[in-house]
């Protein structure tokens, strides 16, 4: 296995990649140059573009019987009083298959945290006089409209054109309903930015360098040329030093404000820390090597990464309550570990004993299970969920590369491909929302957004022929980099099937800045970018 943490100089170099091929390199190491250059090859053809000012929430992309409450945060809108459920199963006709929502106690509400809705409407299944009713933010009644007879998928719609909506309710008294194809108008969401420089302008973070509150850990260059790890709380950025030599970068930020990732000590090696406000850096010391590196911590304080043993080899390790241990190998030489959730499952990637690589899971009372392939020889994880949802990449038995989905209990699943012989898979949410990119069959590489219930969706490109996406939030929203008409790489955000360039939505930002790729998206919708000016943290106004 390739020892990335040895050759650090190599190993930030390319995290400072933005082109649309680097979630293929980070979690494809072993992938001939040559191969890697084709998957990312682009032909001329232009890729559609997702743009438009309408929100639809089809219900489709929620696991039947579950009930409908924050997973379309994401899209603007929280919803009570409904449950997706399978229209067949049901009995009731669709407007979009395969899912409806359901209100059985006769009353569905929509509150709104995007601003600027002014239309609101549905396709309404149940007894004549359902209505949707409007509310501004005063609770003051903007307009209703109701159904006029006992039929299927009657469309109603309400429009305001005083107050922006705040709320919608559909209710009839108590009898129960079932809605689908729910939509709104909305504006678009604008964000400040906040400089994340540490006095350079190069810098860099993970999808785990942001918490849920938005608090971000990465690392940048000072105004002496030295790369250090930052945080920032809320207020300003903070360099967190180093071990005592000139270098740190950060990994990750637990939600709990741990920061892990490694720094060079004294003796130039580069050793794993944990830092936090109340006790700054802690050296997590090795397996009895030179080296080691954190990439993952829970809300637990449990650590994850690898280190390099006494014999030279490399292990992923967890370290808990002051001591690391060895979480050993699949029977091969060297191991290293990706992520940990908070119930302490580990994800990552091992040698096995026949000098194959594959995808690992580790819990303290099961140890490290090997989690397969998809019929080729090798695999390798990339994120886990707190459900312990693994996606990654994997050959299959042809030797093309895809992405996948592994669950426990019911093994890996093959994301597929956009028509072309490649995908990596490079992020999860805990609704199971796996995202990367996959290839088309004109050669073209696209973002796309994956469900065990839809498939693979292509999220399209802002114009131009490619896209990429590194993360996604539990609400939905989806990160990365995509090209515009004229070439350029631009970061963008993936909400409900709009793709939107993010330097539309910066009016008070700096003349001349440009973002090029969002890095990670937290659960408050706050982004970092990546942009011609170092890192830049974008918080969404109201």
């Amino acid at each position: 296995m390739k020892n990335l943490s040895a050759k650090v100089g190599h190993r930030r170099k390319a995290r400072q990649v933005s082109g649309v091929c680097s979630p293929l390199v980070a979690v494809w190491p072993r992938m001939k140059a040559s191969a890697l250059f084709a998957t990312c090859a682009f032909a001329l053809a232009a890729a559609p573009t997702a743009r438009g000012a309408t929100t639809t929430l089809t219900f489709d992309d929620i696991s039947a019987e579950q009930n409908v409450t924050t997973q379309y945060q994401g899209k603007g809108v929280t919803v009570s009083g409904a449950t997706a459920v399978n229209a067949n199963i049901y009995l009731i006709l669709p407007k979009s298959a395969p899912n409806i929502a359901y209100a059985p106690s006769g009353l569905m509400t929509m509150t709104f945290s995007v601003s600027g809705v002014r239309t609101v409407s549905a396709y309404i299944t149940g007894p004549a006089g359902v209505g949707i009713y409007a509310y501004d933010a005063a609770n003051n009644l903007l307009g209703f409209t109701q159904t006029q007879a006992d039929v299927g998928n009657q469309l109603l719609k309400v429009t305001s054109a005083n107050a922006p909506i705040a709320r919608a309710e559909i209710h009839d008294g108590g009898a129960s309903f079932y809605v689908d194809d729910f939509s709104f108008d909305s504006g678009p969401t604008n964000y400040s930015v906040t400089d994340l420089n540490l006095g350079g302008a190069v810098g860099g973070t993970t999808p785990q360098g942001i918490n849920a509150t938005g608090q971000v850990a990465g690392f940048g260059t000072t105004s002496k040329f030295a790369i250090h790890a930052f945080t920032y709380l809320g207020s300003s950025v903070q360099d967190i030093g180093t071990l005592g030599g000139p270098y740190s970068i950060a990994n990750a930020v637990s939600s709990t404000g741990q920061v892990v990732g490694a720094a060079q000590n004294t003796r130039n090696q580069i050793h794993a820390f944990s830092w936090t406000a109340s006790n700054g850096m802690i050296d997590l010391g090795t397996l009895g090597g030179t080296s080691s590196e954190a990439v993952s911590v829970n809300s637990s304080g449990q650590v994850v990464g690898s280190s390099a043993t006494k014999n030279g080899q490399r292990h992923a390790f967890v370290w808990a309550s002051g001591a690391m241990s060895d979480l050993g190998t699949l029977g091969g030489q060297e191991s290293s570990a990706v992520a940990v959730n908070s119930a302490g499952r580990v994800a990552g990637t091992s040698d096995t004993r026949n000098e194959q690589t594959h995808a690992f899971t580790w819990t303290a009372s099961e140890g490290m299970v090997d989690v397969g392939t998809l019929g080729g020889t090798s695999s390798a994880a990339a994120a886990m969920n707190t459900q312990g949802q693994i996606v990654g990449v994997s050959q299959l038995k042809n030797g093309q590369v895809h992405g996948f989905a592994w669950t426990p209990g019911s093994g890996m699943v093959d994301v597929g491909t956009l028509g072309g012989k490649a995908s990596a898979a490079v992020a999860i949410n805990d609704a199971g929302q796996a995202v990367g990119s996959a290839q088309l069959s004109s050669g073209d590489l696209h973002a796309f957004s994956w469900t065990a219930a839809t498939g693979l969706k292509d999220i399209g490109t802002l114009g131009g022929r490619a896209s990429s996406a590194v993360a996604v939030n539990n609400s939905g929203q989806v990160v990365g980099t995509a090209q515009a008409t004229n070439g350029e790489l631009r970061a963008f955000v993936w909400n409900a099937g709009e793709m939107t360039d993010l330097n539309t939505r910066i009016p008070g930002a700096p003349a001349g800045l440009k973002l090029i790729t969002a890095l990670s998206v937290s659960e408050n919708g706050s982004i970092v970018a990546l942009s011609n000016r170092g890192l830049m943290l974008l918080k969404p106004q109201p």
